[in-house]
């Protein structure tokens, strides 16, 4: 279940929609990721959430694969 939308803008706005481990700047290629996924009792509150690109996102330890961001096709820049 993906975090709730108020909470997801919130948090986006708190990092200046920036990648929390990289400091990336992005204007839209930014999610809000679940530091413990769900599926092992992480909550989704903010205590639980980190923003990250999607390049970040990807080299998650626990990245899923199935995540609807998994499937995106790739961009290539060049």
């Amino acid at each position: 279940m993906p975090f709730p939308r108020k909470l997801r803008e919130e948090l986006l706005a708190r990092a200046r929609r920036q990648c929390c481990v990289c400091n990336g700047a992005s204007t839209r290629d930014v999610e809000v990721h679940h530091i413990q996924p769900e599926s092992a009792g992480g909550s989704n509150d903010a205590d639980n959430a980190i923003v990250l690109c999607l390049k970040c996102h990807s080299e998650a330890g626990h990245y899923n694969p199935s995540h609807r961001a998994g499937l995106a096709p790739v961009r290539r820049v060049e």
